[in-house]
């Protein structure tokens, strides 16, 4: 893709990314979606890698929203494990870490 451009690409697993591109890779605003996982992510990234805030769901099942930092979940964020369980607070390298609330 060309610098500051918009553009889809799919891959032949039927990965796709909808969004801004920079140099070949995914930069600012994006939609990704993995199709084995039935996963897909919507945020910012920077050269081709999560970062800033985005918002990440699991096969229907997990959904965490919240800061992003070098692909990981990082800084301030909220886990939905299911309907009933949620942690609100801190990440560190994309674990749990710091202070946060249980639901």
């Amino acid at each position: 893709m060309a610098h500051g451009s918009l553009g889809v690409f799919t891959n032949t697993q039927g990965d796709q990314y909808k969004g801004s591109w920079k140099f070949d890779k995914k930069h600012g605003q994006g939609f990704e979606t993995w199709r084995k996982s039935n996963s897909k992510y919507e945020g910012s990234y920077v050269e081709g890698v999560r970062e800033g805030y985005g918002v990440y769901s699991i096969n229907h099942q997990a959904v965490y929203s919240g800061q992003w930092l070098r692909g990981e979940m990082h800084g301030q964020g909220r886990l939905q494990i299911d309907y009933s369980t949620a942690y609100t607070g801190d990440f560190s390298r994309g674990r749990i870490q710091g202070f946060g609330n249980l639901q």
